[in-house]
């Protein structure tokens, strides 16, 4: 879960909810304000509402035509909250959520722009920036390379219920240049990646150091090959032979980061279009290490899916140019899904199966999601 303190509000953000408390008064145990993810709606207080000119306690997402984040220079102080659009021959105008105590401090910048980007995905709308000199980052995805050393999700698997859950897998699966198979007549699972794969890894970024690994079961010990060949791996610098026994668990890290960026508006505000950076990888972990096996990836860029899609213009018709526009997004959107969803299959298939053969557990980590 994240929880964010302001000068005047909580917010925490849980399994698909992002809510508002107030932090004195009424509405401290129960939200003022509440989103849920793709619902299509905000929900609120009727004071909350009343407030400030807004009908009832529910209002469509179609009426918000952004969230906004940004830091007030006349009150010295960042601000979060959204734009409402009641009717199409008005302007947009601010109703707050949240404000952070004054001063210009760098961790309220990352803690407004990280809840308020969670709330613009949630309602499906785009982040707009002000005051803002650079788009912030919630976390460096860099301290994670020898673990989750950041706040994350952990969930065991026991050897039993890993047994169970890959006997339902068929080999071979696999996507891309990456896949794990049986060898035929032999009690062996050989898992290969491309071949360029540390070569092409960014500096500072980890990637698989081995080109093929190799689980024999019954000699129950891992082969590890680099990019130099078999005798290359056996004989010579580079290659790694493992034992089953030496094996405490086979983990899942699931990392998401938001690679920071911006562009300018038709009003001229800031719109963030962070793009999202999945990244699924598959560890081997043995006393004092985590050995990386496998990493896929995948990127959501905001400027193709319907997440930054503009809000429609309440009784104003779409023309074929718009119309056009939003089903290329959308379309792109569940692209980005159902490549997401085949990835994250394809490492827990990975991951299991690979945990079976060599019988021992199997620990899920995710980092960076925020209703964790």
């Amino acid at each position: 879960m994240a929880e964010f303190i302001t000068d005047n509000v909580e917010i925490t953000i849980k399994d698909g909810f992002w809510k508002a408390f107030n932090m004195t008064g009424k509405h401290t145990l129960s939200p003022f304000f509440t989103a849920v993810r793709g619902q299509g709606v905000i929900n609120y207080t009727v004071a909350f509402g009343e407030q400030r000119d807004l009908p009832g306690n529910v209002l469509g997402v179609e009426f918000i035509p952004s969230v906004v984040v940004g830091f007030d220079e006349n009150r010295r102080r960042w601000i979060l909250g959204i734009q409402v659009l009641m009717k199409g021959d008005e302007k947009p105008r601010f109703v707050g959520l949240a404000q952070w105590p004054e001063g210009d401090n760098p961790q309220f910048g990352i803690d407004g722009q990280t809840a308020g980007r969670a709330l613009a995905e949630y309602i499906g709308k785009p982040l707009k920036l002000f005051g803002v000199k650079k788009v912030m980052p919630a976390f460096d995805p860099r301290r994670t390379v020898t673990g989750p050393a950041v706040s994350h999700k952990r969930q065991d698997i026991e050897a039993s219920t890993v047994q169970f859950r890959a006997n339902q897998i068929k080999l071979p699966v696999g996507t891309g240049e990456i896949g794990l198979e049986r060898l035929k007549n032999n009690n062996t699972l050989v898992l290969r990646n491309p071949k360029q794969t540390k070569e092409n890894a960014k500096p500072g970024e980890e990637a698989p150091a081995y080109v093929q690994v190799q689980f024999d079961v019954d000699a129950r010990v891992i082969k590890l090959v680099p990019p130099t060949g078999l005798l290359g791996a056996f004989f010579g610098p580079g290659g790694r032979q493992v034992k089953f026994s030496q094996v405490r668990n086979v983990e899942m890290r699931h990392i998401m980061n938001y690679e920071p960026a911006s562009e300018r508006d038709v009003d001229g505000t800031m719109i963030d279009v962070s793009r999202l950076h999945h990244e699924f990888s598959v560890y081997l972990t043995i006393q004092d290490e985590s050995m990386l096996l496998t990493k896929m990836e995948h990127v959501v860029d905001p400027k193709t899916s319907s997440i930054t899609m503009r809000a429609v213009t309440p009784n104003v018709e779409l023309g074929p140019r718009e119309v056009e526009e939003q089903v290329r997004r959308l379309k792109q959107l569940e692209r980005d899904a159902g490549s997401i969803e085949n990835k994250t299959e394809v490492a827990e298939a990975i991951t299991l199966t690979i945990a079976a053969a060599i019988g021992c557990p199997v620990v899920k980590t995710t980092v960076g999601e925020l209703d964790d």
